[in-house]
C-alpha cells in the first residue's frame, strides 16, 4: 500500500499535469497507521473489455488514440522516475532466463530444447555488447490493458502495489505480450476493431518513443527477449494461484497457453538469429 501511495501521490500528479487525458486515481486520504488508502473512484471499462471485449467505443474515442495515450502515459512514467543506477538489459535478461522456475516454465510450457536456445542467444548478446547500457526507472510488471480504466476520453492507470526498479522493456513487453496468450476469438475481436496485436504494438512503441529517446537496433532486439521473459514470468505467476476459479481456468487454458508459448518462443529465436 505504501508503494501505491507514493506513486499515486507523487508520480500520478505529474503525469496528469503533463496531459490530462492520462491520468492515475487521485489520493482522496491516506492513514498509514491503520492501513487505509482511499482513492478517487473511477467508473470506467478496462481497455481489455474495449480492445478484446465487448464493450464499444465511442464515437471521440478510438483504440488507436487509447493505445497512444498508454503509450505517452508509460513514457511519463518511466522519464519520472527514472533511477541514476543503469545497467546491461542483455544481463538482466539472461539472468532472467537462467533461473530455475524459468527453466521450469519452459519446459513445461515449450521444451528444454527451446529454453537452451533462448539462454544461449541471450548469452551471445550479453556477450556481443558488453558496453551497452540503459537506467533503471519504475516499471509496473502488471502495466496491460487489464490495468487501465477509460472513462470520458481518458485512461487511468492503477494498481501500483508491485512496482519496483526495472528496465523499461519490461512494461512495453508486458502491455503487448497480453495479447499474445488471450483465445483467438478475442484477439479476432481485436483485428475487426483495426487494432491488431501488431498493430496495436506498433501504436504503444510508436506514442512511448515519440516521448522518450529513440530506440537503437540493441533496444528493438531487447524488446524480443524481454517479452519471452514476461510471458514466462505471467504463465508462472497464474500458474501458482491459489483459488478454485483461477485453477480452473488454468486447467482450460493451459494447452492453448502450451501452444502459443512455443509460437512465441520460435518465433523469437528467429528474430534473435536474424539479429545476430
Amino acid at each position: 500500500m505504501e508503494t501505491e501511495y507514493r506513486v499515486l501521490a507523487a508520480v500520478g500528479p505529474a503525469i496528469s499535469a503533463r496531459d490530462a487525458r492520462t491520468r492515475c486515481p487521485e489520493v482522496v486520504a491516506h492513514d498509514p497507521e491503520r492501513g487505509l488508502l482511499l482513492l478517487e473512484m473511477v467508473d470506467g471499462v478496462t481497455l481489455t473489455s474495449l480492445l478484446f471485449g465487448r464493450a464499444r467505443m465511442t464515437e471521440s474515442t478510438s483504440a488507436q488514440e487509447l493505445l497512444a495515450l498508454c503509450g505517452k502515459w508509460l513514457a511519463a512514467f518511466h522519464g519520472l522516475t527514472r533511477l541514476t543506477a543503469e545497467g546491461n538489459p542483455f544481463e538482466w535478461a539472461l539472468g532472467a532466463l537462467t533461473r530455475r522456475s524459468a527453466q521450469r516454465v519452459f519446459e513445461k510450457y515449450a521444451d528444454a530444447e527451446i529454453w537452451t536456445g533462448m539462454c544461449d542467444a541471450a548469452a551471445r548478446l550479453a556477450r556481443a555488447h558488453p558496453d551497452f547500457r540503459r537506467p533503471l526507472c519504475l516499471v509496473k510488471p502488471t502495466f496491460t490493458p487489464k490495468d487501465v480504466l477509460v472513462q470520458g476520453g481518458r485512461i487511468y492507470v492503477v494498481d501500483f502495489e508491485v512496482c519496483a526498479a526495472g528496465y523499461a522493456y519490461e512494461d512495453l513487453a508486458g502491455f503487448t505480450a497480453f495479447g499474445h496468450l488471450l483465445l483467438p476469438w478475442r484477439r479476432g475481436v481485436a483485428a475487426a476493431r483495426r487494432a491488431d496485436l501488431d498493430a496495436q504494438e506498433r501504436i504503444l512503441l510508436s506514442a512511448y518513443y515519440a516521448h522518450a529517446a529513440a530506440p537503437h537496433r540493441e533496444d528493438r532486439i531487447m524488446m524480443t527477449l524481454a517479452r519471452v521473459v514476461v510471458i514466462a514470468r505471467s504463465l508462472l505467476s497464474f500458474e501458482q494461484r491459489s483459488t478454485r476459479w483461477h485453477q480452473m481456468k488454468f486447467r482450460m487454458l493451459e494447452p492453448w497457453w502450451r501452444h502459443r508459448f512455443r509460437v512465441v518462443c520460435r518465433e523469437a529465436l528467429g528474430a534473435l538469429q536474424e539479429a545476430e
